[in-house]
């Protein structure tokens, strides 16, 4: 596996670094640790929203009939994509295909079981109950939800997001396809060319790392505009694995929604957000791919969640 790493190679000129930034050096790496305090969390409200997309909305696929979902727990989700840097941190190693950004991108190259090793990981560092059950280490694991919980909502632990949740987290009220407000105007679903406008006047690129401004790299996952919220990379730079197995969404209204991942062959599971690789209308937040779940993609990674107390 590739390491991103970006070591520090010491020349003459260290030597006459001054005490300061020694101590500066010292005080970062103090800060390292699998720790939850390593994530700025935000606060997501229990409410109702509709998910899915418009039926006029440009790009969308016929998977994302829209309804009306409630969800019945508050909860904390990542304000980004977890970083090369975290996930080193809490598992030792750094499952990545990609060298052309530092420890603040987000890790990709993970596969499902190891997204919920991670969460794992985390419980464990803050002596919080565990959500999944896991066999093997490294990239070799194999994990489901705890016989514990019926749903990913009721572990206290840290976990991936429901697909529902990562919904509602990122369009923040916004029904649009873009966290900026904007929608595709029809002709532009593939354009990877010049700068792509939105119906509103906005530009994809202030939100989207994305065919047409990534340069078919990573980013710092902390980059571009937020959404409504504060979360970062909601569309864009690498998609997101969440909860649920993917599937056509059930009809009418749903409360607490989870379609739980099941392990045999061909089984999908749900991830959400877009990627730098990607070409606008896969970049809309109603868009859903499916991915086997130890399978590993090199544009795919993950967002944390927790359920309140």
């Amino acid at each position: 596996m590739g390491r991103c790493r970006l070591p520090h190679a010491p020349d003459d000129s260290d030597a006459d670094t001054d005490t300061d930034a020694d101590t500066d050096t010292d005080t970062a790496e103090s800060e390292r640790g699998c720790r939850a305090s390593a994530i700025n969390w935000v606060f997501v409200p229990a409410g109702t929203f509709i998910m899915g997309s418009h039926p006029d909305e440009v790009g969308r696929g016929w998977d994302e009939t829209q309804h009306e979902v409630t969800l019945t727990r508050d909860f904390d989700i990542a304000d980004t994509q977890v970083t090369q840097r975290l996930f080193e941190d809490c598992m030792g190693y750094i499952p990545t295909m990609l060298d052309t950004c530092g420890e603040e991108c987000p890790v990709q190259w993970v596969n499902w079981y190891e997204a919920a090793a991670l969460a794992n990981a985390l419980s464990d560092a803050e002596e919080r109950p565990r959500c999944y059950t896991c066999t093997g280490v490294l990239d070799r694991v194999e994990c489901s939800l705890d016989e514990a919980y019926a749903t990913p909502y009721e572990c206290e632990g840290y976990r991936l997001p429901t697909e529902a949740e990562w919904e509602y987290a990122v369009r923040a009220g916004e029904e649009a396809a873009f966290p900026n407000g904007g929608n595709l105007l029809p002709g532009d679903e593939e354009q990877c060319e010049g700068p792509v406008a939105l119906d509103d006047g906005s530009l994809l690129e202030d939100v989207s790392w994305y065919c047409g401004s990534s340069d078919d790299i990573l980013h710092p996952a902390r980059s571009l505009l937020p959404n409504n919220w504060g979360l970062y990379g909601v569309s864009g730079n690498v998609f997101e694995w969440t909860s649920d197995e993917y599937d056509d969404y059930a009809g009418g209204p749903a409360v607490d929604p989870f379609t739980a991942v099941g392990h045999y062959p061909g089984q999908y599971v749900t991830a959400r957000g877009g990627a730098y690789d990607e070409t606008p209308w896969s970049l809309r937040l109603g868009d859903r791919k499916g991915g086997e779940h130890n399978d590993v993609y090199i544009d795919l990674g993950i967002r944390l969640a927790r359920t309140k107390r």
